[in-house]
Order: structure tokens, then C-alpha cells, then sequence
């Protein structure tokens, strides 16, 4: 049940923060500078915010302070830098906070995990939606503050944190971070010329939370190595064909398999330091966003993905050390 909350909070942070930025910023003239201002917060921070949540032990206040200044960012729209920085503070600080809790909850599993991360790129893709569209915004962020108020009065820890301990940075780890690098560049290499309305672009958001979701169930289920053979070589393979719909949503599908199994093994090798290892993916994430932002290339052709794929499955491999 706390799964649940947390992922439908999960959608409701990413909706809000995507509200903000789409509905106010995208005609500012440092719109590039907001999104790179809002991203290192969101993601980068995570690191930071981690290390403090595994000492404080107070995960669903960490959650519901991120939610309420999310929440918060609405009320200061004419001052870009100080509403991009709330909003990226509050989805770091939320996801932070709602990742320890649900890790904590799984134990040895990993669907909880998955179930947690999923919503996410639904929120985002209906906030950028609902931002560029002329409806009122304020139902979304007033419920937002609600649930954040509810969370920080009512919320109580499942287990409660490991002993606080920052772990040797092992290769294992390393590889893992690699991966999501890999992972995050190549998701800015996915250009769907089918892709041109509502529908297609829910249809990529779904397909997205699908993954995400059977990425948990099937780690559950088959284990580490298999999991990671079973999603990033059919990936690599229908990815080719970038260009057809149905291959290219198979392999969108694959593709997004491998979030939860990478935070799980993390967070495995890390027992007394579950908010670093979430940080420190997330910071992967961030550095995977930076070839985009800076205009590097991100070359969009099938060949390239599916050669990036299958050097992403070799990181995870090396990084099977930690799930162990």
C-alpha cells in the first residue's frame, strides 16, 4: 500500500515539475539555462541529498519537503532561477526520500522498486502536455501540498534506514553508473519520425512505464544476469528498426527494463548507504543529459543505438557483482 502512495506522489512530483517548466519558461530567453539549472538539481543533487537522508533517517519528511517545494515553485513563476530551483530541489529531495522508503519496504525485492519508478514518465509527459496546453494549473499543485502535508504529519518509516555507512566505490558500481549514463544518452538518441501527436507520444510514455514495471517483476523472477540478457538484447535488436512503430516500442519496451535492476544492484552492494547509490545513478542521469543540453551530437539512427545497447549489457554484466 505504501508502494502504491509513493508512486502515485511519484506522478504527481514529475506532472508538477513539468507544469512549472513548460507553462512558464520554454519563450524565456534563458530557457536552455533552466533546463540545465532545473536537471542538475533534480539529478545531480540526488548525490548530496542521499548521503543526508541515510544519516537523518527520516525518509518520508525528506519525501514530503521535496513535494511541498515542488508545490512551492508554482507561487514564484516570475523569478526563473529561484522557481527552476525549488522544483528540481523538490524532485530531488522527494525522490530521495520516497526511494529510500520503498527500498527499505522491498528488502531482497525488486517489483516494489519498479512499481515506484514507473509513473514518473507519465507525469512527465502529460505536465509537458497540460503546461503547453491553456487549462488551469492550480488543482494540480494544490493537491500536491495536500498529499506533502499528509505525507510529513502521518507517514512512519516501514524498517527504518541500515547503520549509515559510505561504501568502497568498487568497480561493480562504477559499471553500473556507466550504464545509466549509456542509458540516459541514448534515450535523447531516440527520435521517432512516427511519433507526431497525443497519441504516439502516450502510447511512448505507457511503453515506457510498462518496462520499468517488468524490469522489477522479471529481476524477481529470473535474476540478475538473466534479466539483464533477456531486456538489453531484444533492445538492441528491434531498435535497429528506430523508424517502425511496433519494433521500435518492443524495443522502447526492453530498453526501460534495466531502470530498476540498476538501482536494485546498487542499493544491494550499499545496505547502510541506499540514498548514495539512488544519488549516485541519478547523478549518472544527469551526466547522460549533458551531451543533449550542450548541443553535442546524439546521433539518431538505429545502428548507433543498438551498438550503445549492447555496451550498456557489458557494464551491467561487469557491474553483477553487486547483486550478488
Amino acid at each position: 500500500m505504501k508502494t502504491t502512495g509513493y508512486a502515485i506522489a511519484h506522478f504527481g512530483v514529475d506532472l508538477c515539475c513539468a507544469l512549472v517548466l513548460f507553462r512558464h519558461f520554454p519563450g524565456h530567453p534563458q530557457w536552455m539555462l533552466a533546463l540545465l539549472l532545473y536537471n542538475f538539481c533534480a539529478f545531480a543533487l540526488q548525490l548530496p541529498f542521499g548521503i543526508l537522508a541515510d544519516k537523518l533517517n527520516r525518509n518520508h519528511r525528506l519525501a514530503a519537503t521535496g513535494m511541498l517545494l515542488v508545490a512551492a515553485a508554482f507561487l514564484c513563476t516570475e523569478q526563473m532561477p529561484l522557481s527552476v530551483i525549488l522544483a528540481g530541489c523538490g524532485n530531488g529531495l522527494f525522490h530521495v526520500g520516497g526511494g529510500i522508503e520503498v527500498l527499505n519496504q522491498s528488502v531482497h525485492k525488486a517489483f516494489r522498486l519498479g512499481l515506484f519508478v514507473a509513473p514518473g514518465a507519465l507525469g512527465l509527459f502529460l505536465g509537458t502536455r497540460w503546461g503547453k496546453s491553456a487549462l488551469l494549473l492550480w488543482p494540480a499543485p494544490l493537491m500536491l501540498a495536500v498529499a506533502s502535508i499528509l505525507l510529513f504529519c502521518l507517514g512512519r518509516r516501514i524498517t527504518g534506514n541500515a547503520p549509515p555507512l559510505l561504501p568502497k566505490l568498487m568497480p561493480g558500481l562504477w559499471a553500473l553508473a556507466g550504464v545509466v549514463v549509456l542509458r540516459s544518452y541514448l534515450g535523447f538518441c531516440m527520435r521517432f519520425s512516427w511519433n507526431d501527436g497525443f497519441f504516439t507520444g502516450l502510447l511512448i510514455a505507457a511503453v515506457t512505464v510498462a518496462g520499468k514495471i517488468a524490469g522489477g517483476f522479471l529481476l524477481d523472477r529470473l535474476g540478475y544476469l538473466p534479466t539483464a540478457l533477456c531486456s538489453l538484447l531484444p533492445a538492441a535488436v528491434c531498435l535497429l528498426f528506430l523508424q517502425q512503430m511496433v519494433p521500435a516500442l518492443l524495443g522502447l519496451f526492453f530498453f526501460q527494463m534495466t531502470m530498476p535492476v540498476t538501482l536494485w544492484a546498487a542499493a544491494r552492494c550499499c545496505p547502510g548507504a541506499k540514498g548514495f547509490s539512488f544519488g549516485l545513478l541519478t547523478f549518472a542521469l544527469f551526466l547522460g543529459f549533458l551531451p543533449a543540453i550542450l548541443g553535442l551530437p546524439t546521433p539518431g539512427n538505429g545502428t548507433f543505438l543498438a551498438g550503445g545497447i549492447l555496451l550498456s549489457l557489458l557494464l551491467l554484466v561487469l557491474g553483477r557483482k553487486c547483486a550478488l
